[in-house]
């Protein structure tokens, strides 16, 4: 009788994670790409640019289009091919200051750094988060919706959701 044959592990491709100033091209679908660049702390910024060239300096310098924290798993994503690097933008550099609902009482808040002492967040006024992020993590394929809805001038289904439920707000934050 023949040894048996010892088991061998499997080998898995390791997924490096993206580095902070990388510019990634996200497929959108239909040889259509959308663009991000990897910022510190999870976040990635939104590039608002469709172009065909692929160099990273040319599209690191387009405009913006919006900044979310994204899950880590989503900057391991292979289909996510990174360009190269370039420099980060000084604007993008400082955290951002987001919002936060109360999904019972409807009460706003300001989340940020700035308040870890009170678990990150301040109570807010309805005029302070107007205009800000929802502090929320983003997954990969509601980031690649976001951007694909963004091109074809529809209403992101994920950023409604998010959004400022207004006849929620309690009087005493309205302005």
């Amino acid at each position: 009788m023949p040894p048996a044959e010892t088991a061998r592990p499997i080998k898995r491709k390791r997924r490096r994670k993206k580095k902070p100033g990388e510019i990634l091209r996200i497929p959108l679908g239909d040889e259509e790409y959308g663009y991000l660049q990897v910022l510190n702390d999870g976040h990635v910024s939104a590039i608002d640019y469709r172009g065909p060239t692929t160099d990273p300096a040319e599209i690191g310098h387009a405009g913006r289009l919006f900044r979310v924290c994204v899950y880590d798993e989503a900057l391991k994503i292979e289909e996510w091919i990174s360009l190269g690097s370039t420099d980060i933008p000084a604007d993008l550099m400082t955290e951002p200051y987001k919002f936060k609902q109360d999904k019972i009482t409807g009460r706003l808040a300001i989340y940020h750094s700035e308040y870890k002492d009170t678990n990150y967040e301040r109570p807010a006024t309805l005029s302070e988060c107007l205009g800000l992020e929802c502090a929320a993590v983003w997954a990969a394929n509601h980031v690649q919706d976001r951007l694909k809805d963004h091109f074809a001038g529809v209403e992101n289904k994920s950023v409604r959701s998010l959004s400022i439920d207004i006849d929620r707000v309690p009087g005493d934050q309205r302005d």
